[in-house]
């Protein structure tokens, strides 16, 4: 799976670019039902969290995200 992900309007948004399983290509739809899938997931996640996302850093093995609290 390759993936971006990029902080928009404080919030962290991933965008799934390809996968493949072995030699076969995922089709567009489901590539689009798993960005939406996995960004659906984090609003929930960070909703609770009430952070204002200002830096993402996604590094092998690790992810940064640094942010402020909304209140």
């Amino acid at each position: 799976i390759v993936a971006t992900a990029v902080v928009e309007d404080g919030q962290m948004v991933v965008k799934v670019e390809e996968a493949q399983m072995g030699p076969f290509n995922f089709p567009d739809s489901l590539i689009d039902s798993i960005t939406q899938t996995v960004n659906e997931t984090l609003a929930g996640l960070l909703v609770d969290a009430d952070l204002d996302i200002t830096r993402l850093e996604i590094l092998e093995g690790e992810m940064y995200v640094v942010g402020t609290r909304k209140t």
